[in-house]
């Protein structure tokens, strides 16, 4: 979205040049994971599912038991799943700050070029229909921009609704592993 809206491309360049690269990314991580978690033995039953953990679960945290595997864990919890996590929340959220000043900038630039418009002439006077005329398109202009700035301030306001919620669905995770 931050490429199309904020830097106007368009979809044949975003698929050619850009889209590689996201897919490289994405799946390149969870590649990565798998196999530095195979070879660092970190998956192991942790409980009822197999997951990151210690063999024998909670061998870590007690002095006199020996863990068999899964040394590593904590490093690997560390730096495969909260890193990434914390970068990835704060790349979205910084997307979502990115879209919501390119929507409101864009709105505010699009408002100066009405007002200098309707100031430099063209006021909704018809040559034809008199004063009466300029009056009712001023009114229904009026009305137009103020149903604008209400649709604008939504989807402002769903924007930054959708950031929040966003960020406290992601922090609890966070926050409790």
């Amino acid at each position: 979205y931050v490429l199309v809206i904020r830097h106007s491309l368009k979809e044949n360049i975003i698929t050619k040049h850009f889209e590689p690269w996201m897919h490289l990314v994405s799946l390149g991580y969870y590649f990565a994971t798998c196999i530095i978690g195979i070879v660092w033995q970190v998956f192991n039953p942790a409980g009822t599912v197999c997951w990151v953990a210690p063999k024998p679960l909670g061998c870590n945290q007690l002095d006199d038991v020996e863990c068999e595997r899964g040394e590593n864990v904590h490093t690997f919890g560390h730096w495969m799943l909260v890193v990434p996590m914390i970068t990835w929340t704060s790349a979205l959220c910084l997307g979502f700050i990115i879209l919501t000043v390119t929507v409101w900038w864009r709105y505010r630039q699009s408002k100066r070029f009405d007002f200098e418009a309707a100031a430099g002439g063209s006021t909704g006077y018809d040559e034809v229909g008199g004063a009466g005329r300029a009056a009712i398109s001023t009114s229904s202009t009026n009305l137009q921009d103020s149903n604008m700035d209400r649709r604008v301030r939504m989807v402002l306001s769903q924007s930054f609704l959708y950031a929040i919620t966003f960020i406290n669905c992601t922090a609890w995770s966070m926050i409790t592993n």
